[in-house]
């Protein structure tokens, strides 16, 4: 019986220890998300991060995605991604004429 409850509390620690790892992981990587996603790129900027985002993005091939483009052109100075100056950057890279 002895055995059985010192395996039962070491199971029970180990079930413990996974789902707070679990949870610190997953609180973690919502930090870690696309920056250019839809909910990013919204009117929650502030200076260190739209520095950090805005580093050496000037030009269509600083970037991957249209999104990115897109926040890049709104939130970065001395961009050459709208040639037309319509709003939509990278229309060629990313099919939007």
């Amino acid at each position: 019986m002895k055995k059985f409850n010192s395996l039962l509390l070491v199971i029970t620690f180990s079930l413990i220890s996974l789902s707070a790892m679990a949870k610190h992981y997953n609180n973690d990587n919502t930090h870690h998300s696309n920056h250019y996603d839809n909910n990013s790129y919204s009117d929650h900027n502030d200076d260190y991060q739209s520095r950090d985002r805005c580093n050496g993005k000037h030009y269509c091939s600083d970037v991957k995605t249209y999104a990115e483009a897109k926040w890049v052109l709104n939130n970065c100075p001395n961009t050459h991604m709208d040639g037309d100056n319509d709003g939509v950057p990278c229309e060629r890279q990313f099919h939007k004429n």
